[in-house]
């Protein structure tokens, strides 16, 4: 009866030791790190080639970038669309999603090249994988065919752009 009485003396103990560590606070307790919120960058592009315009807008917070991209060409046939991306380094690299202006779907990558305060856009070859297009690898872009070079708007002349008639 004594060797049951200090077994569960023991056992007892024992738990009691992992329970309290289990629950201590002692030495666990984690500060949420103090790190500055991202703020959310907003800017307005555009870029005119030949009678044809080209309109940008888009969010940057941190590296990722949404905004929406308009080509508008000299007839006023319009292909609209939403890109979605990342930047990296001086390079925007995204999806553009757009539908043409003869209202067909379609998802094409863009590539755009910050040289001061206007982006070129770049020409890269493109192939054709799981149902659509990427830029091939190792063949790199170029940024001295690209049409359209962006410049820098405010957000004024932006909405009077959008506004009008011809942009929408």
């Amino acid at each position: 009866m004594k060797n049951v009485t200090t077994i569960n003396f023991i056992l007892g103990i024992t738990a009691l030791s992992i329970i309290y560590s289990c629950s201590s606070d002692q030495g666990r307790s984690v500060k949420p790190a103090t790190t500055k919120p991202v703020l959310a960058t907003k800017k307005c592009y555009m870029a005119v080639y030949s009678g044809d315009t080209a309109i940008l807008s888009f969010t940057s917070k941190g590296s990722l970038i949404e905004g929406k991209l308009k080509f508008i060409d000299m007839h006023g046939n319009i292909d609209a669309g939403t890109i979605k991306g990342r930047i990296a380094g001086d390079t925007l690299l995204a999806d553009y999603h757009y539908k043409t202006f003869n209202k067909i779907w379609l998802r094409n990558p863009i590539a755009l090249l910050k040289k001061g305060n206007k982006l070129q856009l770049g020409v890269g070859e493109l192939e054709w994988a799981w149902g659509r297009t990427y830029f091939t690898r190792n063949i790199p872009i170029d940024y001295d065919k690209g049409r359209y070079t962006f410049r820098e708007v405010s957000w004024k002349i932006y909405n009077q752009l959008t506004a009008s008639h011809i942009v929408q």
